[in-house]
């Protein structure tokens, strides 16, 4: 009877730890979907002008570059909605800049006659405006 319980024993711990390796194991392997969208190369363009962004609206695919052109008479900071925390659109957010990520923020004016870039990897409706001007605003649709 000792024997049994014995083997019960080790062949329970065993279990255990074949268990808890191979849920670390699942672990290392998993990657978040964001990361395994390739860039189109396909850039879109939204002017920013005295009266507001143009077009107001944009539907774009994901992977899509949006460059964001400064036509007005003075600067702009296109950044992800809402004012002023700019964390609607994932991973972003003003607290952020600086860090070297890729957020939806320009995190600091775009010079007239100047242009920022971003690349959407999140599909959904995107809203975003000018952080000089929150009344400044528009909408990227990402399909």
């Amino acid at each position: 009877m000792k024997v049994l319980f014995i083997l019960f024993v080790f062949l329970f711990v065993i279990v255990i730890a074949g268990v808890f390796l191979f849920k670390g194991d699942k672990d290392i392997v998993e990657e978040s979907p964001s990361d395994l969208i390739v860039p189109t190369g396909i850039e879109n363009t939204v002017t920013y002008g005295d009266d507001g962004y143009i077009p107001a609206s944009l539907t774009i695919s994901i992977g899509d570059t949006v460059i964001f052109q400064n036509m007005s008479l003075r600067s702009t900071w296109p950044a992800s909605n809402a004012h002023p925390t700019h964390t609607l659109y994932p991973g972003s957010g003003i607290q952020k800049c600086g860090g070297g990520e890729a957020i939806f923020d320009a995190c600091g004016v775009v010079p007239i006659g100047q242009e920022w870039k971003f690349i959407f990897t999140e599909q959904g409706t995107w809203r975003y405006h000018d952080h000089m001007r929150p009344s400044m605003q528009g909408i990227i649709i990402v399909e």
